[in-house]
């Protein structure tokens, strides 16, 4: 057989298993439509691509923080129907001191949370939340400083311990993060706080910011197929936790250089405990990092196994809402467990 031959059957096989492809890859989307017609396609948001919404017409609570994407209004706001007034402090947490002057340490060492709305303490009052709590505990030996803003991923936590750490120099870090947190660095847009925030990429191994860019072709395919579009979500958990974990490493060695306790703890969401026991399983092996934490000696906690050792009938006492945030009992109950794990 010459050459030329060879070249033309060559061609014709490709092209037989190309249209192939295209007859089955088009029956599956069509399929796709009639076994689920109210599928919702997932689009990620990139740097630039909405601009702020203007608050005062729908939240009160949000206020556009330029390096953290938002932190709370600075003044005092009620949330939601809880009638709750949250006291803001200048930097815009719920913390009544002044990140930027906290003053010397003297003779009390200090304790830094980062997290989002569960370590802000939504529906509570300010002596209800987690921080507030392990204040009450640890008396006047610790001061506790809350930073924890609704919304916020893995990402913006990190940097806020990277703007406040070298003002509020802690000796303790105590991380706390939900799953969904995780898929929060995914984006540059938070929807339903309806703000920009910053996220990150992985750029020759190393983090870093994204930037404004066009939106090319592909996104508009991924929005047209919905086999695509499906994939795409797997690629985000895939890449989000890529993104997470190297956030993890980089805290962990700005913490060891800086000579501070880094203590991480992953929050049960009412629904995580509601899961069958196979789907949690996989979910802690997924999310919890607890390989990582191991191998580099970081102090990890996993709230689901101790809060799955209460009874069933008592998730309605730990959580408040459908969301998943926590109650007073809740908070106590974490704050025990983490006293009698942390050596402080």
């Amino acid at each position: 057989m010459s050459r030329v031959a060879k070249d033309v059957k060559f061609i014709k096989t490709l092209f037989y298993f190309l249209a192939i492809f295209i007859f089955f890859f088009a029956l599956g989307e069509i399929l796709y439509r009639i076994l689920d017609p109210h599928y919702q396609i997932y689009e990620r948001t990139h740097p630039g691509q909405y601009k702020n919404i203007e608050f005062a017409k729908n939240l009160s609570w949000p206020q556009y923080d330029q390096g953290l994407g938002w932190v709370c209004n600075t003044e005092h706001f009620t949330y939601g129907s809880d009638n709750i007034s949250y006291k803001i402090n200048k930097q815009g947490f719920r913390d009544d001191k002044d990140f930027t002057s906290p003053g010397p340490r003297q003779d009390k060492k200090r304790i830094m949370i980062l997290g989002d709305s569960f370590i802000f303490g939504t529906h509570l009052e300010s002596q209800e939340t987690f921080p507030s709590l392990l204040q009450e505990n640890l008396r006047d030996k610790y001061v506790v400083f809350n930073l924890g803003i609704p919304g916020w991923g893995i990402d913006q936590m990190f940097l806020a311990y990277k703007k406040y750490d070298p003002r509020i120099k802690p000796n303790i870090v105590i991380f706390c993060f939900i799953d969904d947190d995780i898929f929060r660095v995914f984006e540059s847009f938070r929807k339903v706080e309806m703000m920009r925030k910053p996220s990150f990429e992985i750029k020759k191994g190393k983090l870093a910011l994204r930037k404004e860019e066009k939106i090319g072709l592909w996104p508009i395919i991924l929005k047209t197929s919905r086999i695509l579009n499906r994939c795409h979500l797997i690629y985000r958990s895939y890449y989000s936790k890529k993104i997470t974990e190297a956030i993890f490493l980089e805290m962990i060695q700005e913490t060891q250089l800086a000579k501070e306790k880094f203590i991480v703890i992953r929050i049960p969401t009412r629904d995580d405990m509601e899961f069958s026991s196979w789907s949690n399983k996989w979910q802690k092996k997924e999310f919890s990092f607890r390989g990582l934490f191991k191998k580099k000696n970081v102090l990890y906690l996993e709230l689901y196994d101790y809060m799955k050792s209460f009874p069933s009938v008592c998730y309605a006492q730990l959580y408040v809402d459908d969301v998943g945030h926590l109650t007073r009992a809740a908070n106590e109950l974490i704050v025990n467990y983490i006293l009698r794990s942390c050596n402080f």
